[in-house]
Parts: C-alpha cells; sequence; structure tokens
C-alpha cells in the first residue's frame, strides 16, 4: 500500500503503524487516525495504458449508417453556359447519380459535353418521350 495508518492520542502522541487499525486501537483511546502517504510512494499514481477494444459492427449497422445514394432529375434547355458548373456542383455536393433530360435535341454540344461526365446520364427529348 502506499499508505500508513497514523494514530494520535489524546496526549498528542503519534504512533505510526501498519497493523490494522482494530489491533492498534484496542484499549486505547484515539482521538485522531490519518492515512497519510508514504514517502516512497510516488506522488500521482501511474496508469497503465488500456488495450482498445476491437469494435466489430454488423453489416445491417454499417449499411444503416451510410448516407443514401441520392439521384438528381433536371430538364434543360439553353443550358450551356452554366452546364459545366451546374454538373461539377451537384457531384461535389453528393449527388450519387444525375439525369439530364434535354428539350431540344438540336444542342448536340450541350448533348455530347453532358455525356462527358460520370455517373450522369443524358436523356434527349424526342417522339417517344
Amino acid at each position: 500500500d502506499a499508505d500508513e495508518l497514523v494514530l494520535t492520542d489524546a496526549a498528542g502522541a503519534t504512533i505510526t503503524a501498519d497493523a490494522p487499525v482494530s489491533e492498534l486501537t484496542k484499549g486505547a483511546a484515539v482521538a485522531r487516525a490519518a492515512l497519510r502517504p508514504r514517502p516512497s510512494a510516488p506522488s500521482t499514481p501511474t496508469r497503465t495504458p488500456q488495450k482498445k477494444k476491437k469494435v466489430s459492427w454488423s453489416p445491417d449497422v454499417v449499411e444503416r449508417s451510410r448516407p443514401p445514394a441520392v439521384g438528381l432529375v433536371c430538364t434543360l434547355k439553353d443550358a450551356s453556359k452554366r452546364l459545366d458548373s451546374y454538373i461539377r456542383y451537384h457531384q461535389r455536393v453528393g449527388f450519387a447519380r444525375i439525369y439530364l433530360y434535354f428539350d431540344d435535341a438540336s444542342e448536340t454540344a450541350d448533348i455530347e459535353a453532358a455525356r462527358g461526365y460520370a455517373d450522369v446520364e443524358v436523356i434527349v427529348r424526342d417522339e417517344a418521350v
């Protein structure tokens, strides 16, 4: 133990001992008892590092913790000035898939530019749509 028992009687005499309190106080009038640190004990307790517990998650918990995959559907007409920044912005904020519907089939430059992006599906309006 790092502590020692110090007993003081009514007359002020101090007894320091390692014996149990019940043995030291038999038949004696004890005015005060105190535990004091032993001189050889370290002033601060040392702490042994704890091993980290390995946490394993079930596949169900992992799947529920993922953010949902969200897609974006948009109809476009005359979008050439804003097309590039529109697609890059929405991909950056986390849309997993972008579906672009072009109203005018004659906008071939915009249609081909949009088809060059990953995860962008281009649908051109025709008689079937």
